[in-house]
């Protein structure tokens, strides 16, 4: 059994190994290892994790559940929303609030997201 703790400490490996691989100069995908991206259900990385499909850049993915945070460790920006659809603002209105999850960063969402979208690589 995965616990929270174990789960936590493996994508901040995997961050760290990522940002490591890049202060030796070697700013290539292949230096990261494995690009992933994951968001979870719960806070801190916790909760159900869902994969994100950084092989489908531009399209948008709608969550069958809330996401609270997330992990990325790619050359992707992904956009997450908190609106289905892909549509900007905060839960029940319109604007132009979303959360921009930063290639080589983890992030806490300030509500509840439901999509998102991948970014092309930089």
């Amino acid at each position: 059994m995965i616990t929270r703790r174990t789960r936590t400490a493996s994508a901040v490996a995997s961050l760290a190994a990522a940002l490591l691989a890049l202060s030796a100069g070697s700013p290539s995908a292949a230096a990261l290892g494995s690009p992933s991206a994951a968001l979870h259900t719960g806070p801190r990385l916790t909760g159900t994790e869902i994969p994100v499909d950084l092989g489908d850049v531009g399209t948008c993915h709608n969550l069958t559940q809330a996401v609270r945070s997330g992990v990325n460790v790619s050359a992707h920006d992904i956009d997450v929303f908190y609106q289905p659809d892909c549509r900007a603002g905060l839960p029940g209105s319109n604007g132009d609030i979303f959360y921009r999850l930063g290639s080589l960063h983890t992030g806490e969402f300030g509500f509840g997201a439901v999509s998102y979208r991948v970014q092309p690589a930089h």
